[in-house]
């Protein structure tokens, strides 16, 4: 028999010892004491005795193991909601440092160690019930009643129970069973089930200070040249395929119509964009960048010219082409004027545009520009004949008070656009009445103006013949001024860099991808969505920061070719289509920019912005790491990490520790109203207790044979299908008596504990 749960007190009530009892052969013979109930109990000491020790630190310790890593789990899904680093809480230390595989794993085994350890606890107790209250086979009485004591899970009391006394009770002891062996199976699975949960989430890191280089110094740039591209070769010749991040300031794109006639004048909005000295990676990653960058006016607007003359001049210069070959290239002579511009000068003010008038501009504008004629043989694909010149002319700008240019309205490059219809020899072979090889056309605003086009029919729009030929022409001014300056940049999005690409037949580029991330794409508020286009917004600029040193700005003066406004290239022109001659070498790369933007918007505004801005973040790019003068800067970037961003697996991994619990409490409360002498984990107690008149016989055939064995033997004996309870500390027979209930075969010793 084994002491359990009872204070042991002395079965003699004398005042004087006695001598100890001898037994035949002289021996002196101990004592049995005698276990007895105590009048008083506490509850903790009740509960104590009858679960042990260790059982009843397995309960509370593994429930407060499992609410703790439920507490991290949650605290670690919470980022489900997250957007980005407050700080520096343990969240970020752990999913920036990659803990977070680490942190779901340790806490997996804390919740998996706590349910299989409190499930055998549980397996103690369906043991220590069924045992008395249900009844067990007497070839299970023994292994039912050492699971009292040491067990593997509570699927070793399936098949027990299964055979035991049938009724409702025994049927709930054996769906309880069931279930708290498939919880214990499921908690296995607790890191694989909370892992499903992981993916990707792109989350803004803590701001990092980190020193820059973002100018050239004086003496780097004016003196030496160096990061001057060539005065002497075209700054176009170039792949436009390396155009990094930016981020922009801008408002929508302005419309004015005239009141006289149907011309109209286009501005891009007050466009500045910002050129930021970071490292692909972190362009690419950036939630924030605060310090000093490259900023660009990027302002464009175009207008219908004022056509005061307009000559053709079929002869042209006598040129030398690429391959060598000499020859006349037509051109066009025209004064124009800029009253589109006058007239609307008050309207881009109050819009913004501009924030001071023009001082004193020149009416009238004369140029030279080179005709963009296809050649005489079929192109193997169609294309607008576009050619760009830059006029001799003073630029529109604004001084301030103290007589010195100021930044915001200064439009430093003037443009034409010209488009022209039919191939050279249509024009060279027309029958217009030539004089002096020269063709005189209507000045004003031509035969028609659509927008900022002004166009000339000819002979005339009233004729049609296979002959007729167009000529569209759109004056434009462009800021492209830069300078250095402290901003602030801001995305919350995916930013990319475009690609330039050949398109799937091989024949020409697709600037797609590019002219929407240069906002140029469809003309409309949607080009002003930088989320879409994936750049930044530019959210400040400061120009009081005494802390920034003035460096010269190297981006302008390499921006535009040299030959387009020189004196000595009075009639030069960026031929910006393939198939026809060549003038100012353009690559393809950029024409193809130029030309769809125009195809698309019809607005030259745009193109010429587009244009202008691609070279310049390609000349930025190309230069970038050979800056020196040295700043700091504030950095936020927006990484990839692999957080929660569902909660159905740790939905799941709750739902099932809520359900283990209620299972506990339910088989705990039904153990704590059993009375009887039984307790947990008390080895010699479980042994003990099958020691009895009725097992006698069966547990010494025991000692030399197998459990197969004894339930062979008993079977043959026609035993095997009795069933067997504890009552009074001893396994006894369980009959049916003539009420109908169970009853006791016979009492148990008189001496064996109690």
């Amino acid at each position: 028999m084994a002491r359990h749960n009872h204070t042991p007190v002395s079965t003699v009530d004398t005042d004087l010892p006695l001598p100890p009892p001898k037994d035949n052969v002289g021996k002196t013979k101990l004592a049995m004491p005698v276990v007895r109930e105590p009048r008083v109990a506490t509850w903790l000491r009740r509960t104590v005795n009858k679960l042990g020790y260790w059982q009843l630190s397995v309960l509370v310790l593994g429930n407060i193991a499992i609410l703790f890593a439920v507490a991290i789990l949650c605290y670690l899904w919470s980022s489900v909601s997250r957007k980005s680093a407050e700080g520096t809480s343990v969240w970020e230390m752990i999913v920036f440092s990659g803990w977070i595989l680490r942190v779901i794993t340790l806490t997996s085994i804390i919740i998996r160690t706590a349910m299989t350890m409190q499930a055998t606890v549980f397996c103690m107790v369906l043991a220590s019930i069924t045992l008395q209250r249900g009844g067990v086979l007497m070839q299970n009485a023994a292994a039912v009643s050492i699971y009292r004591f040491t067990n593997s899970g509570p699927h070793n009391m399936i098949l027990p129970l299964f055979f035991a006394q049938r009724g409702w009770k025994s049927d709930v002891a054996m769906t309880m069973t069931a279930l708290l062996s498939l919880t214990t199976v499921c908690s296995q699975f607790t890191s694989t089930i909370l892992l499903m949960d992981l993916g990707q989430a792109r989350i803004q890191t803590p701001t990092r200070k980190f020193d820059v280089a973002y100018g050239a110094n004086e003496n780097q740039s004016m003196s030496t040249g160096e990061f001057y591209v060539s005065s002497y070769t075209s700054t176009w010749t170039e792949r436009p395929s390396n155009l990094p991040v930016f981020a922009e300031k801008t408002s929508e794109n302005i419309v004015l119509h005239n009141r006289d006639n149907d011309g109209a004048l286009y501005a891009t909005g007050s466009t500045i964009r910002a050129f930021l000295p970071l490292e692909k990676k972190d362009r690419d990653a950036l939630a924030e960048y605060k310090g000093p960058a490259a900023i660009m006016d990027s302002r464009v607007f175009c207008m219908s010219p004022y056509v005061r003359e307009l000559k053709y001049n079929e002869a042209g210069y006598s040129m030398v082409n690429e391959r060598g070959d000499n020859y006349s290239y037509p051109f066009i002579e025209a004064t124009v004027g800029i009253d589109t511009f006058l007239e609307h000068q008050d309207e881009l003010l109050s819009k913004g545009f501009l924030t001071s008038g023009v001082d004193n501009p020149a009416r009238d504008i004369k140029f030279y520009c080179k005709t963009p004629l296809l050649l005489s043989y079929p192109p193997p694909f169609y294309e607008w004949p576009l050619s760009l010149c830059s006029p001799v002319y003073p630029g529109l700008q604004s001084l301030n008070s103290s007589g010195e240019r100021t930044f915001n309205d200064t439009f430093q490059y003037t443009w034409v656009v010209l488009n022209m219809t039919g191939y050279d020899w249509l024009w060279a072979n027309s029958t217009v009445n030539v004089e002096n090889s020269t063709i005189d056309l209507k000045s004003g605003y031509g035969d028609s103006v659509d927008g900022e086009w002004t166009k000339f029919s000819f002979p005339s729009p009233d004729v049609e013949t296979a002959e007729s030929l167009d000529m569209s022409l759109s004056l434009c001014f462009s800021a492209v001024t830069s300078r250095n300056a402290l901003v602030t940049a801001r995305a919350s999005w995916n930013l990319t860099e475009p690609t330039l690409i050949k398109d799937a037949d091989k024949v020409r580029y697709n600037s797609t991808l590019i002219r929407k991330f240069l906002g140029v794409e469809t003309g409309t508020k949607d080009d002003l969505d930088h989320e879409s286009r994936q750049i930044a917004d530019l959210v400040n600029i400061d120009d009081d920061d005494s802390s920034l040193l003035v460096t010269d700005n190297w981006i302008t003066p390499s921006l535009v070719d040299a030959s387009l406004s020189q004196y000595n290239f009075a009639a030069a022109a960026a031929i910006m289509c393939i198939w026809c001659q060549l003038d100012v070498s353009v690559h393809e790369g950029y024409i193809n920019i130029f030309e769809n933007t125009l195809r698309e918007t019809s607005h030259p505004a745009l193109a010429i912005q587009a244009l202008l801005t691609s070279r310049a973040l390609q000349i930025y790019e190309g230069r970038r790491t050979d800056l020196t003068t040295p700043g700091t800067a504030l950095l936020n970037v927006i990484e990839p990490f692999q957080i929660p961003i569902r909660i159905s697996g740790l939905s799941a991994i709750l739902a099932l520790i809520a359900f283990h619990m209620l299972l506990m409490i339910y088989v705990i409360v039904l153990f704590f109203k059993i009375e009887g002498p039984t307790s947990l984990g008390q080895s010699w107690q479980a042994v003990a207790q099958l020691e009895g008149e009725e097992t006698i016989e069966t547990m010494a055939f025991a000692k030399k044979a197998t459990d197969v064995e004894v339930e062979s033997w008993l079977t043959e004996k026609g035993t095997h299908r009795e069933r067997m309870v504890i009552k009074k500390g001893t396994v006894m027979r369980k009959s049916l008596g003539s009420t109908g209930s169970y009853e006791y075969s016979r009492a148990p010793h008189s001496d064996s504990m109690t």
